[in-house]
């Protein structure tokens, strides 16, 4: 499974390699951009900025991301909470320590911030199949207070996966691992069990 931008891995995974996955997962992820209604997700500003960035604009951001790991810690964690708009999310990250709510950044831009611009920039162009073409069982799972990452996005996974089935989970959102990680986990598990049985 891949969780947020993660998702469209988990599903070219899940297309590409057939003999190998029997069901795949997305958690709060996105849809191809290029589709109707992608204008504006997600809504987050630098994200959009960096899956649409090229040129000098793109080196720019690379550079900028390079440094974001000479950051303090203080400082990421209060530029992640103010980038967080959902209380239960901010709930969230703030019963985690400073540390560990930090930590994604540091190992992130660890080998410098063209990593992180190539990953933005794959999710945002074709990926090079269609969402129909998917033979695989896909469980998608979306906190129905996601405000990082739209749930149009879930919905049109679910309209154009053959397979694909979407839970909307009450109360949470674009964190929803951090409460239902578990859950996920045993629902992906139990998925392939059916499937072999």
């Amino acid at each position: 499974f891949g969780w947020s931008l993660g998702g469209p891995y988990a599903l070219v995974c899940a297309y590409k390699l057939p003999h190998l996955v029997t069901t795949a997962g997305t958690i709060g992820g996105v849809a191809p951009f290029e589709r109707p209604r992608a204008i504006g997700e997600p809504p987050s500003i630098v994200d959009r900025m960096i899956i649409s960035a090229t040129g000098p604009v793109r080196n720019a951001l690379a550079i900028a991301l390079t440094a974001a790991r000479y950051m303090p810690e203080s400082l990421v964690r209060w530029s992640l909470l103010s980038e967080t708009k959902a209380e239960i999310d901010r709930e969230i990250i703030g019963q985690m320590s400073v540390a560990e709510s930090t930590a994604f950044l540091y190992e992130g831009s660890r080998q410098g911030g063209l990593g992180i611009m190539d990953d933005y920039a794959a999710v945002g162009r074709k990926w090079g199949f269609e969402l129909g073409e998917i033979a695989q069982r896909v469980l998608i799972w979306h906190g129905e207070k996601d405000l990082l990452c739209p749930m149009t996005g879930a919905e049109y996974l679910q309209d154009h996966i053959p397979a694909g089935k979407l839970e909307v989970v009450a109360g949470l959102g674009h964190f929803l691992l951090h409460r239902k990680l578990g859950y996920v986990l045993d629902e992906l598990f139990f998925e392939n069990e059916c499937i072999e049985n």
